[in-house]
């Protein structure tokens, strides 16, 4: 047996042996880990979105739902469910499309197995004719729905615009392109909206400490889902943030919360209004109308009257003192638009609310980044409606840090002065700003005058921007070369600086026979959408196409530039004369042929 064992053949049949022991252990291990692969991707179910257009039609809202999902598809981010087993399903639980209620959508995402699920709203389309060629217009508003909490967590609110077709084309065909359009416009929106996760680290009652802050995106009053494992635990808000940790304060438990548990951010999605923008591609969105509990407000406003309205008492579940905040990138000088001198920079507008109209109640607005949470930006005087945020400099002024303290009914002084720390903004970086007013009152009319002082200081809550905004500055123009003589068809083509994250840039030509651009001799076309930066080509375009005005097809000289616009910007630029909301380069021009002796 030994002579067998260490013969040729008896090593030979040895290594057999011990081969087909070991492979069954092999194959066991090659499955597991290509299973765990499979299972990566989040389920995604769509259903058909509804139309809500007067002009009515279901197959619209299959077709977006189809749009949608083939769109989401593409990505390969998420395993989406095919439409025709969501439309089996949604028979087999004997619902009909397109579902109305939450509580059916979340039955047929939980027979699917699926962590989120899409639904949406055709909010309003149309085709317009111009001259020989039309096209058309939605608006669409898309919602990703969390299906442990049932709450939208994500999507995208928007118009698109399908190409210009003859007149000849089918009104259906067109429609079903825009909202192709709307479609890739929504994906695009959802995935570049990376909203923040955090781990409970520690709770203290009704609140709880998480390993996230600033730097990922979390900012105070942003709206959380509590999660474990795939079941919702509770509902809160974002408090107290620092860069790398923030708390967040319960607003309703249905579990409670412990250590482990996972925040999710919240993207709350703008309503839209059925009008179209009578200039431009941003809807018009309807005002929020959500609310947290007024109850605080009502207490102050029984005990004090108007006065504890003034004060701010209980006010900050209620509404807030600082209104219709928005944050427009351009070109200044000052705090004036300037297309041709500015430099680049971002406008941020406000208003107070009704109890603080008075000039010398406000004292000073304070506009912060949420990502440089360390302290204001730049400052306004209490008399100012807006200020700029310069990408040249740093702003520099007085400070006043209330350490997180809202309204107040005790007199109290102002803080130490302290000094800016948030530095300039940064050339193509996104920002998300929030406005606090300081305000002031006099001791007279507090219940607590807190001795001899004359005037008592008061902070309102911080006050988030409509949006985003993205502060670039002009593009190059590349061809074609000013006072260049085109007789054809032309592609324009020019170059983008890249910016240092990455953004989506919206792109427009604009044309007139004014070197000023004003309202009546300008349009707007050649729009495209493209990622990152470098040089770019404009589609092929007929400056003689008898779709456009008769003032640009006759022009000897035709004046043109090329505007851009961070994509996912709310809402946008500072708008032009025709109110395109884009950042252009200086303008170029180009002549015409002159014509042959006698006329055309």
């Amino acid at each position: 047996m030994r002579r067998f064992i260490t013969s040729r053949l008896g090593r030979l049949i040895s290594h057999l042996l011990v081969f087909t022991l070991v492979w069954p252990s092999l194959t066991l291990v090659a499955v597991t880990r290509a299973e765990a692969q499979i299972a990566v991707k989040p389920t995604w179910v769509v259903v058909d979105f509804i139309n809500r257009a007067p002009q009515g039609g279901d197959q619209f809202g299959q077709f977006a739902a189809e749009a949608m999902a083939s769109e989401l598809s593409k990505t390969l981010q998420y395993d989406v469910v095919p439409m025709e087993t969501t439309r089996r399903t949604t028979e087999q639980l004997g619902l009909v499309m397109p579902i109305t209620s939450q509580t059916s959508l979340l039955r047929l995402a939980q027979e699917r197995n699926a962590s989120s699920i899409v639904t949406g709203d055709i909010v309003n389309y149309r085709v317009v004719v111009n001259g020989s060629s039309k096209h058309a217009d939605v608006l669409v508003r898309t919602l990703v729905r969390d299906v442990a909490s049932g709450l939208a967590v994500n999507g995208a609110a928007l118009m698109a615009q399908s190409t210009d077709r003859s007149v000849d084309a089918q009104d259906e065909a067109i429609i079903r392109e825009a909202l192709t359009a709307a479609a890739n416009q929504a994906v695009r929106a959802i995935e570049s909206q990376t909203l923040p996760h955090a781990t409970i680290l520690n709770t203290y009652g009704d609140s709880a400490l998480i390993n996230q802050g600033a730097r990922t995106g979390f900012y105070e009053g942003q709206r959380v889902i509590i999660l474990r494992g795939r079941e919702q635990v509770a509902t809160a808000r974002v408090h107290d943030v620092e860069s790398d940790s923030a708390y967040v304060k319960l607003e309703r438990s249905l579990k409670g919360i412990q250590p482990g548990d996972r925040v999710r951010a919240i993207y709350n999605v703008p309503e839209l209004d059925s009008k179209f923008p009578s200039t431009g591609t941003s809807p018009r969105t309807k005002r929020s109308t959500e609310r947290g509990s007024n109850a605080g407000f009502i207490q102050t406003l029984l005990l004090f009257g108007v006065l504890g309205v003034l004060l701010g008492s209980g006010r900050a579940d209620s509404t807030n003192q600082v209104q219709d905040v928005r944050a427009e990138p351009g070109l200044f000088t000052g705090t004036q638009p300037d297309a041709i001198g500015g430099s680049p920079g971002v406008k941020i507008s406000f208003k107070p609310d009704l109890f603080l109209r008075g000039t010398r109640q406000r004292f000073q607005y304070q506009i912060y980044r949420v990502n440089a949470p360390s302290g204001p930006a730049v400052s306004a005087t209490g008399s100012e409606s807006s200020a700029i945020d310069f990408v040249s400099f740093a702003a520099s002024g007085n400070y006043y840090d209330f350490q997180g303290v809202v309204g107040g009914t005790t007199c109290t002084q102002l803080p130490a002065v302290g000094g800016f720390t948030a530095g300039p903004a940064v050339f193509g970086q996104p920002n998300q700003y929030q406005v606090e007013l300081i305000y002031r009152l006099s001791s007279l009319d507090l219940p607590n005058p807190g001795g001899t002082v004359t005037d008592c200081f008061f902070a309102t809550e911080k006050t988030n921007a409509s949006g985003l905004a993205t502060p670039l500055d002009r593009l190059t123009l590349t061809s074609p070369n000013d006072g260049d003589v085109i007789s054809a068809p032309l592609i324009f083509t020019f170059v983008q600086a890249t910016p240092p994250v990455p953004v989506v840039f919206d792109f427009a030509v604009e044309l007139s026979s004014d070197s000023t651009f004003p309202a009546g001799k300008t349009v707007a076309l050649g729009r495209l959408t493209r990622p990152g930066g470098g040089t770019y080509s404009s589609p092929l375009i007929d400056t003689q196409s008898p779709a456009l005005p008769s003032n640009i097809r006759n022009a000897s000289e035709v004046w043109w530039r090329v505007g851009v616009r961070n994509h996912n910007d709310s809402p946008g630029p500072v708008p032009d004369a025709i109110g395109e909301r884009y950042i252009f380069s200086a303008p170029r021009r180009f002549t015409r042929p002159p014509l042959p002796p006698g006329g055309p």
